[in-house]
């Protein structure tokens, strides 16, 4: 039993033969081809005896493929990172093959954070996309893409949450081998993951507490470093706590961003979490009777003075 590779096969009298179709054109000279499996080929020499190539699991031209090299990357972009809110947000991606050869059966997974956006529509270049409201992620399938070539997806959504969210897209799965990424594994350094964000301020007022931590993908480094309008936030710091599982307690208004071992925030697509003073209610400077209880100010009802008024809550 003789063990060939198909990328380089030689029989014993030194001919080389490349690939199945030189390897067919050389039976068909010397040999007979009995049969043809999903793993092996026997095939009876006339004048050499039996010889079983054995090809290692893969075939090749027809029968199967290998797998193609390819270099998926992803790219994405926010309209507006700061929006007002119920303000509209326009993600677009895109989804580039740098070769050499063609990439095929590309699955993208979008992942938004549930109730942070509304009216959700997706469009794409090529492929298909659906998305799940219920888990928040959208699925975009491209079947293929040639060495080169990029094609783009499109979300359009309202921002209806104060906060800070992202929206993260992956390569989830690929029948090929890239060259310096591996599908699925949230790793924030590789490039076909992409990640942005919008930040709309929280409001704060005297006594407030906001216990915040690092968002996946970014939770995966580690060293993290907790920043107040860009000043690193120590145990001496009145106006946030850190705490043992390096969440973030926010107690005063102001700009709150973090580093890690495999990110600096903003500077890889997040955004800084915005803690705004909050407004105040006001009462109008007229009390007076409403004597006709019409429930508006007649002309004939002067103001009254001297008058206090106490507000309360509903306990």
């Amino acid at each position: 039993m003789i063990n060939y590779f198909t990328s380089n096969i030689k029989m014993n009298n030194s001919i080389p033969a490349k690939g199945l179709r030189a390897l067919l054109n050389l039976m068909s000279k010397r040999f007979t081809v009995r049969s043809i499996s999903n793993s092996f080929y026997n095939v009876p020499s006339n004048t050499l005896g039996r010889i079983n190539l054995v090809i290692l699991g893969i075939l090749c031209f027809g029968f199967s493929s290998f797998a193609a090299n390819v270099d998926l990357s992803l790219r994405q972009s926010i309209s507006n990172s700061t929006p007002s809110l119920n303000g509209q947000v326009v993600y677009t991606v895109y989804l580039k093959n740098s070769g050499p050869q063609t990439a095929t059966n590309i699955t993208v997974e979008d992942r938004t954070t549930i109730g942070s956006l509304g009216s959700i529509v997706g469009n794409v270049s090529s492929g298909s996309w659906s998305f799940n409201a219920g888990t928040g992620r959208g699925t975009w399938i491209v079947n293929s893409l040639a060495a080169g070539d990029s094609v783009s997806l499109t979300l359009t959504a309202n921002a209806i949450s104060r906060g800070v969210y992202f929206n993260i897209v992956e390569v989830i799965s690929s029948a090929d081998t890239d060259a310096d990424s591996a599908p699925n594994n949230s790793l924030v350094y590789e490039d076909d993951i992409a990640t942005t964000c919008f930040s709309i301020p929280l409001l704060w007022y005297p006594g407030d507490e906001y216990t915040v931590s690092v968002p996946a993908p970014y939770s995966y480094g580690s060293g993290i470093q907790w920043l107040y309008n860009g000043t690193p936030i120590t145990s001496t710091s009145t106006v946030a706590t850190v705490n043992p599982d390096s969440s973030l307690t926010i107690k005063a208004v102001g700009n709150y961003t973090f580093t890690t071992t495999v990110s600096t925030c903003p500077a890889s697509g997040c955004c800084a979490i915005q803690i705004i003073q909050g407004p105040y209610g006001s009462i109008g400077d007229l009390v007076f009777e409403d004597t006709n209880l019409n429930g508006i100010k007649d002309p004939s009802e002067s103001g009254i003075q001297n008058i206090t008024v106490q507000l309360r809550d509903s306990s």
